[in-house]
């Protein structure tokens, strides 16, 4: 399946079942507070593999409309040492 890229902001996010799926985010910021929408468009329930891998986080908050955190979607995120949960904490794959 081939998606439609969009940009917003310091992420990159394609649409599926009318919510945007964040596939990447470019910025270089240390603390990041991931958005609840995009463009309008309220973001999808998970965080695909490698959305923010290899950027130099240290902290993330993630809202409560993130139900799942894919494998490897922190990979190589050396500094990061601290995600907060807003509500309940999402399901998350062993390797993210």
């Amino acid at each position: 399946m081939k998606h439609k890229f969009h940009t917003s902001g310091d992420y990159i996010y394609y649409i599926e079942d009318n919510k945007a799926v964040l596939w990447d985010y470019t910025g270089d910021k240390k603390i990041v507070c991931l958005p609840m929408s995009v463009d309008g468009i309220c973001v999808s329930k998970n965080i695909p593999d490698e959305a923010f891998a290899n950027t130099p986080l240290e902290s993330i908050d993630l809202g409560d409309s993130i139900l799942y955190i894919n494998p490897n979607a922190f990979k190589g995120c050396t500094n990061l040492k601290t995600i907060k949960f807003f509500g309940r904490a999402p399901e998350v794959a062993a390797s993210a």
